[in-house]
């Protein structure tokens, strides 16, 4: 089945673009639910999209080992380059018109400009551990943030290569997801002593843990920040999606719907909507204010979303994709 990995609001909220296993990707009007354009040019299924905070350009990346840019406004056809093959997308910096790649040995990162390649930056003092999924870069500070399964995380900035520090955050370390936009706190998947899994929250500062979310599905669920880091979305086992007040310490809302594991996760700009995304073939936003859903199910390439987010937050880099129980 044409299942959908990526979706992406644009950052007006007029589109959203979503792309999948049929190798093409869709721009739909969100008012109207209706189809505008589709591109062609990937050569496998597409992973993930995203809108730079202008919605100038919009962002691919695929199995097929490319990293695709678009003008989803241009006209009659759309414009698109063929980035360095066999890079991975990181993500946009925080003024949306740049945005940085890593090559799949993880040693090397490139800026570019649009079509442009900016610079190369090799990562200094690079550790060839046993590396573990989900790159995170902040677009405030430019830091890139990778983890070993030794449970240790490492910090890179993305505009020398220079390491900065490493923290040891756990005894094993299976996923990062997200990064709070304040760099304050860092969530992902991992084991620590006495079979304590789930996901963890972790200061950034000390590396210290500060939440543990056991119902977290590791690894089928997501999790994202809002981006003004009020609010952590969870997703749970029961395919449910639990929204925490990090402030107040406690469940805002649980979202239920989905009749699969929300494969998906992404705030809008202003922290109001949550857009989820779940193998079981649509795409819902829900107000955060009522924890009603206000748009969806939306249906395009066939079943299983696995890649959602709203534009400019930066709280996810495209292409971060696990392989884990797909066929």
């Amino acid at each position: 089945m044409n299942r959908v990995y990526g979706l992406a609001f644009s950052s007006s909220g007029e589109w959203l673009a979503s792309g999948g296993f049929d190798q093409l990707i869709h721009v739909w009007e969100v008012a109207t639910q209706k189809k505008l354009r589709t591109f062609r040019g990937h050569q496998n299924e597409v992973w993930s999209v995203e809108f730079s905070s202008d919605d100038r350009f919009l962002l691919s990346s695929s199995k097929d080992g490319t990293i695709r840019l678009w003008e989803p406004r241009a006209e009659p056809l759309p414009k698109r380059w063929w980035l360095e093959p066999s890079d991975l997308p990181v993500g946009f910096a925080a003024e949306g018109q740049r945005f940085i790649s890593i090559t799949t040995n993880g040693t090397t990162l490139r800026h570019w400009n649009g079509p442009r390649l900016l610079k190369t930056v090799p990562l200094q003092q690079f550790e060839r551990t046993n590396g573990v999924g989900g790159r995170l870069l902040s677009p405030r500070s430019l830091n890139l943030l990778t983890g070993a399964t030794n449970g240790t995380i490492y910090i890179h900035s993305a505009e020398t290569g220079r390491m900065i520090r490493s923290l040891k955050v756990a005894d094993e370390l299976y996923w990062l997801y997200a990064l709070s936009p304040d760099d304050r706190w860092l969530a992902g998947s991992a084991k620590q002593a006495g079979d304590l899994g789930g996901l963890w929250v972790w200061d950034c500062t000390a590396g210290a843990p500060v939440a543990r979310f056991p119902e977290f599905g590791w690894p089928y669920d997501k999790a994202a920040f809002s981006r003004d880091g009020h609010f952590l979305a969870v997703g749970t086992t029961n395919h449910a999606i639990k929204v925490w007040d990090l402030g107040l310490h406690r469940c805002l809302h649980t979202i239920t719907g989905h009749a699969w594991h929300a494969l998906a996760l992404g705030f809008s700009a202003d922290s109001r909507y949550l857009a989820t995304g779940s193998w079981d073939g649509d795409a819902r936003v829900w107000d955060l204010t009522t924890g009603k859903q206000v748009a969806g199910p939306l249906r395009g390439h066939g079943s299983g979303v696995d890649g959602v987010s709203f534009s400019p937050d930066g709280g996810r880099a495209p292409g971060e994709h696990s392989n884990a129980g797909r066929d």
